[in-house]
């Protein structure tokens, strides 16, 4: 047996209609192709990279994660986060994959395999925490600071038997579900993370399972935009101590009360959700304003393709050459680094751009004046 979700009642159910109508803003603002929609994405996905990940005790700024997301070397992350953050990376995009199918019609259910899938790609890196196997052995969370144990985890003997009520039941709930898969997404999560499958890297794997279910629906609301990740990774603490309260010190599903948790979700989602909607609004205005400053400057009206990295800066991401190179890709042109080198050194002498640092480790942030052009 597996926790349940409670009875929804009228706080849920407000919630739930609250969510509902954010997401629908947010369709709407999607909903059209706009030249900002990729960097805002890339920037969404990010943040909530770094924020799963920092749960873990792995630490990065944006930019790195976007440097590890872009293939390219971070500047301050080690190679050992880099790697566990290219692992979350793959795992993400193959859910993000599948999600797109569902968009189209196509849904997928999952198995203990896709667990292992997902646990394969977190933590290749990491032999010792046997990738894609579930663990062999008893498991306890400890604090470390006075060695008291918080949750002893079922024994393994139970596992296939576990998880595999834990798909089977995903996959039912799937074809039911009527509040667009949140309720069925957050004990998804919290039943992963009970039964804590493998010796190491639940909390990720519970967290992408729990994005993969949310992206199981119809929705044109792109699933990276309805993740709860970078609001957990800023709500640490309230993250494990919900978890703790609602499955106690052991694995006891029959007298759980799972609403607090299941009212921690909806509230995650209601204020990640309402940060999206922002977020969108004021991508639509830097946008506008930036195509407005193309027809006064004419280094921007020659340089057209220098807008998506502008739109970067301004959105508080480092530009770099290699960066500058892939913002112009994304928009369907090709250009060698020489040109990037020539064309940003075009946006400094315009006063649009502040250069810092030297040779590899140099990147670029928005001028004040280009900040006080368009906000």
């Amino acid at each position: 047996m597996l926790y349940r979700a409670p009875t929804l009642g009228s706080y849920e159910l407000d919630k739930l209609a609250e969510i509902e109508a954010l997401r629908a803003d947010l369709k709407y603002q999607l909903a059209t192709p706009r030249r900002w929609n990729g960097t805002l994405r890339r920037l969404v996905v990010a943040q909530n990279t770094k924020g799963s990940n920092s749960i873990e005790g792995i630490h990065s700024s944006v930019d790195d994660v976007l440097a590890v997301m872009g293939n390219q070397t971070p500047q301050e992350t080690t190679e050992a986060d880099a790697a566990d953050i290219r692992g979350y990376q793959q795992a993400m995009t193959y859910v993000l994959e599948l999600s797109n199918d569902a968009t189209a019609g196509i849904r997928h259910g999952i198995s203990s395999d896709f667990l292992c899938a997902l646990h394969f790609m977190l933590t290749s890196s990491h032999l010792e925490a046997r990738p894609g196997r579930p663990r062999l052995g008893q498991v306890y969370v400890v604090d470390e600071s006075n060695g008291e144990t918080l949750y002893e985890a079922p024994k393994a003997s139970q596992l296939p038997k576990l998880m595999d009520e834990l798909t089977t039941g995903v996959n039912l709930a799937l074809d039911e579900a009527t509040d667009g898969n949140i309720v069925t997404a957050a004990m998804a999560h919290f039943n992963c993370v009970a039964i804590h499958p493998f010796k190491d890297g639940n909390g990720r794997v519970s967290r992408i399972l729990q994005s993969f279910v949310l992206g199981q629906t119809t929705s044109t609301v792109p699933p990276e935009f309805m993740s709860v990740e970078e609001y957990l990774g800023a709500h640490t603490s309230d993250y494990y101590a919900i978890l703790q309260l609602t499955h106690g010190r052991a694995f006891k599903p029959k007298t759980a009360d799972t609403r607090a948790w299941v009212r921690f979700i909806l509230d995650a989602h209601v204020e990640q959700a309402t940060l999206r909607k922002q977020q969108a609004i004021r991508a639509e205005h830097v946008w506008s304003r930036l195509l407005t400053l193309q027809g006064e400057l004419p280094v921007l009206s020659t340089l057209e393709r220098a807008l998506p990295a502008l739109f970067d800066a301004i959105c508080g991401i480092q530009v770099r050459t290699s960066t500058y190179v892939d913002s112009v890709t994304e928009s369907g042109e090709s250009i060698a680094e020489q040109t990037a080198t020539r064309d940003i050194r075009r946006l400094l002498d315009a006063g649009l751009l502040v250069s810092h640092g030297q040779t590899r480790g140099r990147f670029y942030t928005a001028s004040e004046y280009l900040m006080n052009a368009v906000l």
